[in-house]
């Protein structure tokens, strides 16, 4: 993949796998556990160990959305101060990594409430039931677990415009 520019900020875990980022001629390596942030045009790519891939998931976020959020425009700013690599890195413990997902899970739920027309990458343990992953998950406490026998239909929701129960579904069956 050749190094790309974008006129926005990301906001990087890599909860899987190493490999690095690469800009100019230096390169930041990364592995499981670590949570990176590349600033807004930055010229950098991602290269990943053919032994181990890594996976990466990516908030961002534009400079516009910075200035509007004083939580945010604080955390750059420490950022900056912080770091003299361009990219700060940040190793994560196992309470932070927790905290982490949580808050990427977050993020989603909130892009998912806020535009209807906008597409999410959610993720659901194999088993989890719609109901649980609906109330939990992306917090639509909307949803009811009633009877837990589908019964009652307290349950009851709109999935491609057809009305299911969801507590007789799993979460990954509402792909799409």
């Amino acid at each position: 993949m050749p190094p790309e520019r974008r006129n926005f900020h990301k906001l990087c875990w890599v909860p899987v796998g190493h490999g690095s980022l690469e800009y100019g001629q230096s390169r930041v390596t990364l592995a499981r556990d670590e949570l990176v942030f590349v600033p807004a045009e930055s010229t950098h790519r991602f290269v990943d160990d053919h032994a181990a891939p890594m996976t990466l998931v990516m908030a961002y976020f534009s400079d516009d959305v910075v200035q509007q959020s004083s939580p945010l425009t604080a955390l750059l700013a420490e950022l900056k101060k912080k770091f003299r690599d361009p990219f700060p890195q940040v190793k994560l413990n196992i309470y932070r990594r927790s905290g982490v997902r949580d808050a990427f899970k977050r993020m989603l739920a909130e892009q998912t409430r806020n535009d209807a027309e906008s597409t999410a990458m959610l993720h659901a343990g194999l088993l989890d039931l719609l109901v649980h992953f609906l109330r939990t998950a992306l917090e639509l406490t909307g949803t009811h677990v009633g009877c837990d026998t589908s019964n009652c239909g307290a349950c009851t929701i709109l999935l491609d415009g057809t009305p299911v129960k969801s507590c007789t579904l799993f979460a990954v069956q509402a792909d799409g």
